[in-house]
């Protein structure tokens, strides 16, 4: 009789865990309170979680108190299985799930395994990955998390090398695969490859080569100024595909980087020809392409014709003052800045650009005041005092000049430019001991000693062993 009861007292006891890993099992994912509590009371009623208990609570909770349950698996002398490693969290967890499965002795199935790269792939950790991607008999998901992997730590060289090594093991061909070790390949300005890769794809997989794909190497192309092979991989898209808004902004860019607005132009008013509406990044990159053109007009017309929709953004805003610098428009260069101001999207490019126009346009004292005004919000560059220097040598305010060096060496470093600026505001303003002493430096260039002799020359009391000393100094940088 006695047997019997505990026969049964045990098959009672089972069916107990059994009830209560299947209230584990109902519980959503992500909760952790709860399942705790169930495991609590298994523990007060004397009722030993079992293996399948540990995994359920692995698998529905976050990843740290999955590391910890697997912790107490073990502490109760259970073996975990791979089950109890399906928990998903950082990349981080994943590796400390991969070292406790090498711990228990487990080797990790395509399943598994898979799951951990996919979870390291999402945060570009590529190196970790190659590392799991070497102890496993990889299929082609593994390899394209691997890709993903690298595109995110924008590593173009193992990316190729994976597209080969899955052809060697004779995995399946893949165009997630291909498209993220396009993408690498733009991410890193390897444009030739990435036009190679393509070509390889059109033959290998001439029915999935996607829209993806292609503007990854028009994005590629564009980023190297190569708009003609941009646009040669435009017109491959539209004899089998539809280009879209995407594939046209990159050809945009694609032309503004190299300098021909006038394709530019182009595209952009093709665009609705096709059904597509162009964006404030269309109109961005072609304002852009016309400022770097100098042809102000076309800049600002693009923006007075931009969509009711779209607000300018710090690329139009700058785009639009550079226009102004080139139309020597300071005056409207102020309005804009001040406008990127109001709409807090005054960046370092707008400023320097304003700078600039102010410079030409003969305006210093503006110069100055916005390179003041910006030193408050942001690091000002060698770029803006540059053109502040050149906005005071323009004016002759030598004075102005060599504080705005001082104030440049103090803040980063000056280059031959920056000498060259105040040794020109001094020649104006007649200078020639300040303008001499300059010239001791050795980032002075030829025009900087140009302009020291033009200082000596207006100095009528000038001493002529100075201007020896000055065309000594020539010659000596000469040789």
């Amino acid at each position: 009789m006695e047997e019997e009861w505990g026969v049964a007292n045990g098959e009672s006891l089972r069916a107990n865990v059994i009830l209560h890993n299947a209230a584990l099992n109902s519980v959503p994912r992500g909760s952790w309170a709860l399942p705790m509590a169930l495991v609590q009371r298994m523990e007060n009623a004397d009722l030993p979680p079992d293996l399948i208990t540990w995994n359920t609570l692995g698998s529905k909770s976050i990843w740290a108190h999955a590391l910890m349950a697997l912790a107490a698996a073990r502490r109760g002398g259970l073996q975990p299985s791979l089950v109890s490693f399906a928990a998903k969290g950082p990349w981080r967890a994943a590796a400390a799930l991969c070292q406790a499965m090498r711990q228990s002795g487990l080797q990790g199935n395509r399943i598994s395994s898979n799951g951990l790269l996919g979870i390291c792939a999402s945060e570009g950790q590529w190196r970790f990955c190659l590392e799991i991607l070497s102890g496993l008999e990889p299929d082609t998901l593994s390899f394209s998390s691997c890709a993903s992997a690298s595109e995110k730590g924008h590593q173009w060289m193992p990316a190729l090398r994976l597209v080969q090594s899955s052809v060697q093991q004779g995995c399946a061909a893949d165009m997630v695969l291909h498209s993220a070790a396009l993408s690498s390949c733009e991410k890193c300005h390897r444009w030739r490859l990435a036009m190679s890769l393509l070509d390889r794809n059109c033959l290998e997989l001439p029915q999935d080569v996607d829209l993806i794909a292609f503007n990854a190497v028009i994005s590629a192309c564009a980023k190297d100024g190569q708009w003609q092979w941009a646009l040669h991989v435009l017109r491959r898209i539209r004899g089998r595909l539809r280009a879209n808004v995407v594939s046209m902004n990159a050809a945009i860019s694609a032309c503004e980087k190299g300098g021909v607005w006038e394709v530019a132009l182009e595209l952009l008013r093709g665009m609705p020809r096709q059904a597509l509406e162009p964006e404030l990044q269309s109109f961005n990159s072609a304002m852009s392409a016309a400022a770097r053109g100098r042809r102000w007009e076309v800049a600002l017309a693009l923006l007075q014709s931009l969509p009711g929709n779209s607000q300018p953004d710090v690329v139009t805003l700058g785009a639009a003052v550079t226009a102004c610098e080139a139309a020597s428009r300071w005056d409207w260069a102020l309005g804009f800045l001040s406008e990127a101001k109001a709409s807090a999207c005054a960046s370092d490019i707008v400023f320097n650009a304003a700078i600039s126009a102010c410079a030409k346009g003969g305006q210093w004292q503006w110069a100055i005041e916005i390179l003041f005004e910006m030193s408050q919000s942001m690091q000002a560059t060698l770029i803006s005092f540059n053109s502040a220097m050149s906005a005071c040598a323009n004016s002759g305010r030598w004075e102005a000049a060599l504080a705005l060096l001082e104030q440049a060496e103090k803040a980063s470093s000056i280059d031959a430019f920056s000498l060259s600026a105040a040794v020109l505001a001094c020649a104006k303003g007649q200078r020639w001991a300040e303008a001499l002493w300059l010239t001791g430096s050795d980032l002075v260039d030829m025009a900087s000693f140009g302009a020291a002799c033009s200082c000596l020359e207006l100095a009528a009391a000038s001493p002529l062993p100075l201007l020896a000393r000055v065309q000594h100094e020539a010659l000596r940088k000469l040789r």
